[in-house]
């Protein structure tokens, strides 16, 4: 939600909404592989594309290396 300031649409949406463990929560905020990570998760691409968010875009938010 820190980045809710970036976008003009909620971003507390249930279709914008990923179930983590907290052991994954925890990994992709302070991992070293978190582009791994983010490819890996079971993204809604429509939305995503819906709201014209990209992969990249969520790298950048999670400073991905």
């Amino acid at each position: 939600m820190f980045q809710q300031k970036n976008y003009e649409f909620n971003l507390d949406d249930v279709d914008n909404i990923i179930s983590l463990c907290p052991n994954c929560h925890r990994e992709i905020n302070s991992a070293d592989n978190k582009n791994t990570i983010i490819n890996t998760l079971n993204l809604n691409k429509e939305y995503m594309k819906s709201k014209n968010i990209c992969i990249n875009d969520l790298c950048k938010i999670y400073m991905c290396s």
